[in-house]
């Protein structure tokens, strides 16, 4: 098995703490489909999605050091590409 990436420890810390995602997502105030899109790997959360999510676990923003993040890990980058002039 390969690194340990961002969704999955995402979802080993929310699952240990008996939360589902919509509750993760009540009690951190990030909506629950966007804590989907994060455990999926298509996306990655902003640092201030990244806080709030840590603080709602109980634990340091650190807990998720030498995790993979987007492209790393095969993901979907969070950027969108600008569009193109007419």
């Amino acid at each position: 098995m390969g690194k340990l990436t961002f969704g999955m420890k995402l979802k080993q810390l929310r699952e240990a703490k008996g939360l589902s995602q919509d509750k993760l997502g009540e009690v951190s105030g990030v909506k629950a489909r966007a804590i989907r899109t994060y455990e999926q790997e298509q996306r990655v959360p902003s640092a201030e999605y990244l806080f709030m999510l840590s603080e709602a676990l109980g634990v340091d923003c650190s807990a998720f050091k030498g995790c993979e993040f987007g492209n790393d890990s095969g993901a979907a980058k969070e950027t969108k590409k600008p569009k193109k002039g007419k």
